[in-house]
């Protein structure tokens, strides 16, 4: 896979994790390791070997398994450095479950977090209810003053991976947070406890319908794409 350090420049959903880095090459396992220390961050970073079970060696040792030189992992980390008690949350109510060929309902949620999570942050539960109604075209178009006052943060690193090539199709899998946080690093505690603290239930989110996250989205026609926009069954 080909090294790309201005990855973050071409899609602006990257904010969430701009630039925690920025090189001209691939981070090796010390360079993760490096910025773990340097963000305090709980963890460390090992070569991932074939036979590992991803959730249970980081419980149980705090090393996160990684591929080299590879763009999925490159953004598992990431995420890892920027929501270490997200992520550990995530880990800790997964491997409670049990660690069964077959995935639990959680575990299932859990999963999709992991790899499509998007936080939707708020002071206007209206936005929220337009998203539970499944109603785009008002959210991203009639009511598109709305979004001025709200945050939209993709956490799921297979989602990240996607972005460096935006398709229709793209969608998170949304948690809400009915205010503004002051900083990243509040999203991280507040959502880690949701986690930890109740059930889980996750919304479909198409996430480029969200302003400027797609050249044609500032076009009313876009939002006429029901196979992208689907309507709530």
């Amino acid at each position: 896979m080909i090294w790309d350090p201005a990855f973050y420049q071409k899609f602006p959903g990257y904010a969430g994790i701009l630039p925690i880095w920025s090189n001209a090459h691939w981070p090796q396992l010390n360079d993760y390791n490096k910025m773990a220390h340097n963000f305090a961050c709980p963890i460390s970073f090992i070569a991932q070997s074939q036979k590992c079970r991803y959730e249970k060696v980081i419980y149980e040792s705090r090393l996160v398994p990684t591929r080299l030189n590879h763009w999925h992992d490159f953004f598992n980390n990431l995420t890892w450095l920027q929501w270490p008690k997200i992520k550990w949350a995530m880990i800790q109510r997964y491997y409670e479950e049990g660690l069964s060929a077959s995935r639990t309902p959680l575990q299932n949620i859990l999963a999709h977090f992991d790899e499509c999570g998007v936080i939707i942050c708020s002071e206007n539960l209206e936005v929220f209810e337009h998203i539970q109604q499944m109603q785009w075209k008002t959210l991203f178009w009639h009511k598109r003053n709305l979004l001025a006052h709200c945050q939209c943060i993709i956490i799921g690193h297979g989602l990240l991976d996607k972005a460096r090539a935006p398709y229709i199709g793209m969608t998170g899998k949304t948690i809400f947070l009915p205010y503004i946080p002051a900083s990243l690093k509040i999203i991280d505690e507040v959502i880690a406890q949701t986690i930890l603290s109740t059930s889980l239930a996750l919304m479909p989110f198409p996430l480029l319908g969200w302003p400027v996250w797609h050249a044609d989205n500032q076009y009313e026609e876009f939002y006429d794409n029901t196979d992208y926009f689907r309507a709530k069954r």
